[in-house]
């Protein structure tokens, strides 16, 4: 895990000025689990990154390089980019931003909203702000937009102490959640939607950086277009 120059930091990696063009080919793949358009799986086995803060994108890919995040699936992919040098980590984060986000992440079933909607104010407002809307300055995570069942699991992993990069301040506000709690306040977060300007026109939006027999994920795992 050693590194020819200093470790990286969000701060370090933040202050280098990205390359969408050269993060278009280190996003090949990342696109491979994520798709192209960066709106992961309906199903929550992949995050959205698309509309997410660099900042927050950054401190993941630190977090995982550094065995700070358990992602398994993911540390090879972060070792190939940090191969090539923090400036490549810059230049794939300034990619990512400029895709679009879908216009239609999966929710839940919306049997406990009020109640999400009070955990929600109560336990997860302060950071992630009313909206959702994270903050970037503090790598809170935008919440909007991303699929119900990813949300749930993070949640329930940082409470059982199985996500080991999770928010301290996170875990001992969410320590009683039962899951009934945990899916109710995913379920409001997944109904939080983002600014119309951070969203694909349609759900038929294709990334037009990849080629037509781009091979991401297996079908049946897809967001459903």
């Amino acid at each position: 895990m050693g590194f020819a120059i200093a470790a990286p930091n969000v701060t370090s990696v933040s202050a280098l000025k990205g390359d969408p063009k050269k993060g278009k080919d280190a996003y090949h793949t990342c696109a491979l689990c994520h798709t192209p358009e960066g709106w992961g799986t309906e199903e929550g086995n992949y995050p959205q990154l698309s509309g997410q803060h660099p900042n927050v994108l950054i401190k993941q890919l630190i977090d995982i390089k550094m065995g700070n995040r358990e992602a398994p699936t993911m540390i090879p992919f972060s070792d190939d980019i940090f191969d090539q040098g923090h400036q490549s980590v810059a230049d794939v984060v300034s990619y990512i931003t400029t895709l679009p986000m879908t216009p239609k992440n999966s929710v839940g079933n919306g049997d406990n909203l009020k109640l999400g909607k009070e955990l929600y104010t109560k336990q997860c407002q302060s950071c992630h702000g009313a909206n959702a809307e994270g903050n970037n300055e503090k790598s809170f995570p935008l919440l909007q937009g991303q699929h119900y069942e990813y949300t749930f699991r993070q949640i329930l992993w940082i409470k059982e102490g199985l996500r080991n990069n999770g928010d301290e301040k996170m875990r001992q506000s969410i320590a009683a959640f039962s899951d009934t709690e945990i899916r109710a306040v995913a379920d409001y977060i997944s109904r939080i939607k983002p600014d119309k300007n951070k969203v694909a026109e349609s759900t038929d939006w294709q990334n037009p950086d990849f080629h037509d027999d781009f091979v991401s994920v297996p079908a049946n795992a897809k967001n459903k277009k």
